[in-house]
């Protein structure tokens, strides 16, 4: 009987076992191919040289030292997983612990609302607790002015305007006028003039002096609200270290 592959059965049992059914890299950076019967075949290196490691855990966080960020929540996020956050409320922290967030912190933050200076070998985070933060009219080193807020600390990184509650003043109101009654007043008085021969000489009428008459006092002097529609989130830094 003649066969159709022209292949005898001890030949294909021969290929079989030197097919390569799996392969796999290895940590010396070859090939090596797995035939069926076991055998293995080094097919020589495969991988160029390694470049640099790339960042794990909380070093592969997409966030710059220094950086500050809104927060949703009540509680820091866990340094294990996300880095080391910590709250925009101005608390101090050592420069050599931190030293790139230490560099990219403005020195304005040091003694921001009066707060003392805490010393060369240390820095303050932002104090953003209860502040509205908005940018700059002139961005650091930019030159050019928008005048979109044309006071002068409007270009000064970590100063500080504004006001919750504000009282006006005389000249902070509305040119106005107050109508009221003012002039000659005129009165009349009614008697008997007589003359040393008893001859009635009629009635006096009397005109008095200029008068002014006072409107009406209204209204407590106190402040009006100066505040937006607001919500109240807190606000984080990212520090290195």
């Amino acid at each position: 009987m003649a066969t159709i592959t022209g292949l005898t059965a001890e030949r294909m049992l021969g290929i079989e076992a030197e097919s390569v059914v799996d392969g796999e890299v290895r940590g010396d950076g070859h090939l090596w191919l797995i035939k069926h019967d076991g055998s293995e075949i080094d097919a020589g290196p495969v991988l160029g040289p390694p470049g640099p490691a790339g960042p794990s855990g909380p070093a592969a966080i997409s966030a710059i030292p220094g950086e500050v960020r809104m927060w949703s929540g009540t509680n820091l996020p866990a340094i294990g997983t996300y880095g080391r956050w910590v709250w925009a409320n101005g608390a101090v922290y050592v420069v050599s612990e931190h030293p790139i967030a230490a560099g990219h912190i403005a020195s304005g933050w040091r003694t921001f609302a009066g707060a003392s200076d805490p010393g060369v070998a240390n820095f303050r985070v932002p104090d953003l607790r209860g502040l509205v933060p908005s940018g700059m009219d002139q961005m650091p080193g930019d030159g050019s002015r928008a005048n979109r807020m044309t006071r002068s600390v409007a270009i000064t990184i970590a100063a500080r305007t504004g006001e919750e509650t504000h009282v006006l003043t005389v000249p902070e109101m509305p040119a106005h006028t107050h109508l009221a009654g003012s002039g000659l007043a005129s009165y009349a008085t009614y008697g008997s003039t007589q003359d040393s021969a008893g001859v009635d000489g009629g009635r006096d009428k009397h005109v008095g002096p200029a008068t002014s008459v006072a409107s009406s006092s209204t209204g407590g002097n106190g402040a009006h609200e100066n505040v937006q529609p607001t919500v109240f989130v807190p606000y984080i830094v990212y520090l290195d270290g």
